[in-house]
């Protein structure tokens, strides 16, 4: 599971189907009570891996999404980032539907768009992402589209603040702009 592995940086990559999340959770879990796959103990003793998981709130499939979450769970997601978010509302429906009963800690994926090109690129391409056109017509008209789209992220940070635990601010190639998004939003405590 996950994201095609073309997708990324190294071209040359090439995908491996021997775990898919739940499995690879499994295996973490098991070295982190101290035993290996096939069951044996670790030499050095347990490990203390802090595994995450990824959700999507915005499936189509609540029941396969509930189903998913679960089974992240029993295998031992420590805690959940959200793919990008474009639908607050499915995310906080699924935070009071389905993940209602946990402690685990839910980040919601914030991206930077760059650009209504940018925007555009992620709605081909992406599967499961819809960016509303209300935001492309922001980033289209914007006299400067980088600080619109840090605006839009800002307002999104801000959205999630009351319905999940954190964000996944997501500046692809522009990392350097979280300090400014994050104090646009007026998030305290970062340096």
């Amino acid at each position: 599971s996950g994201d095609p592995v073309k997708a990324g940086d190294h071209q040359d990559a090439k995908s491996v189907f021997d775990f898919e999340s739940v499995r690879l959770l499994q295996a973490i879990d098991k070295l982190n009570h101290g035993v290996n796959w096939n069951g044996k103990k670790l030499a050095d003793g347990p490990t203390d891996l802090f595994a995450g998981a990824a959700v999507d709130p915005q499936s189509p499939s609540k029941s396969g999404l509930k189903k998913r979450f679960e089974n992240k769970l029993l295998a031992g997601a420590q805690f959940f980032q959200s793919q990008l978010i474009t639908d607050f509302e499915k995310l906080e429906k699924f935070m009071n539907e389905v993940a209602v009963e946990t402690d685990k800690p839910i980040l919601a994926g914030i991206f930077l768009l760059k650009s209504a090109k940018n925007a555009a690129f992620i709605n081909k391409y992406v599967p499961g992402v819809n960016i509303p056109e209300s935001i492309i017509n922001r980033l289209e008209n914007a006299e400067k589209p980088l600080e619109e789209g840090m605006k839009i992220a800002a307002e999104q940070v801000k959205m999630v603040g009351g319905i999940c635990h954190g964000v996944h601010l997501m500046a692809v190639k522009r990392e350097d702009l979280i300090p400014q998004i994050l104090d646009l939003a007026e998030i305290e405590g970062i340096n």
